[in-house]
């Protein structure tokens, strides 16, 4: 089961070979959320951030729309990296994304959570939106998370 800190590891090998660089191909098994999102504009697009929150982690691409790949593993999910070429660990039809550059292939496998979004959604969102601050990440906000926490005197800190 992929904690946090898994999805960081995930996060940071990805960010190492896929920031910054040209999408040649772009597969995709899960329903649009964002009507303003489209799935075609990203083959040919940048790949401009790639982060993590908790469990969640975020691709963005350089689209006109600011698209943002959601992904969410549970219990089950897992991003896997490539040479282009190389013999996957798992079979290619359990992808339920795949992102294609010149040198890597980035399937992910058997992720419960694929959503596309626009990038000013995120806020929206009914999940993301109210994600906390992260206390994996360098950037840590300890003010906020201290803030938030004061907000829920009603929970013990393990649920708040």
């Amino acid at each position: 089961m992929p904690e946090g800190d898994t999805i960081f590891r995930a996060a940071t090998v990805l960010r190492r070979v896929l920031a910054g660089q040209v999408v040649t191909g772009f597969e995709i098994t899960a329903p649009k959320v964002s009507a303003a999102v489209r799935d075609d504009e990203i083959v040919g697009s940048t790949v401009k951030a790639i982060e993590s929150n908790g469990k969640h982690l975020f691709i963005h691409f350089d689209t006109p729309h600011e698209v943002v790949l959601h992904t969410h593993m549970k219990m089950s999910g897992s991003w896997h990296v490539y040479r282009p070429g190389e013999r996957w660990w798992q079979p290619e039809k359990e992808a339920r994304v795949v992102i294609r550059t010149a040198n890597v292939v980035a399937p992910c496998f058997h992720p419960p959570i694929v959503e596309l979004l626009a990038a000013k959604e995120l806020a929206l969102h009914r999940v993301v939106g109210r994600l906390g601050p992260d206390i994996i990440r360098d950037d840590f906000d300890v003010d906020e998370a201290l803030r938030r926490l004061r907000e829920k005197q009603d929970r013990d800190i393990a649920t708040a």
